[in-house]
């Protein structure tokens, strides 16, 4: 009894995992692809200026204190609002969001 029951916790946490989208880990700008760990820089060259930055906040990581900032993208009606968040320099998270309401990008 007790196996079949870890049986299947195991079958609905891999699904659970299967059905995560893989923007939540990288976003397609373009031709380019960036992903978390990806510097500002990086970003910046592959998605362009964002429609709206803001500086949430500060961290303190050991002895350094690194700044928190979002990144919001609009690429129009037809695909979904990305936010990017950055811990220092450093991409650290990927959320979509609705679809957006430009009807041009830059």
């Amino acid at each position: 009894m007790r196996c079949h029951r870890i049986v299947a916790v195991t079958v609905v946490l891999c699904t659970a995992l299967l059905v995560v989208p893989p923007a939540a880990f990288s976003l397609r700008c373009g031709s380019q692809i960036v992903e978390r760990g990806d510097t500002k820089q990086r970003v910046y060259r592959a998605c362009g200026e964002p429609d709206y930055q803001e500086v949430t906040g500060f961290q303190d990581i050991g002895r350094a204190t690194v700044k928190i900032e979002i990144w919001f993208y609009d690429f129009g009606p037809q695909k979904f609002t990305q936010t990017l968040t950055f811990h220092g320099n450093r991409l650290v998270r990927i959320e979509a969001g609705d679809y957006g309401v430009k009807t041009f990008r830059k």
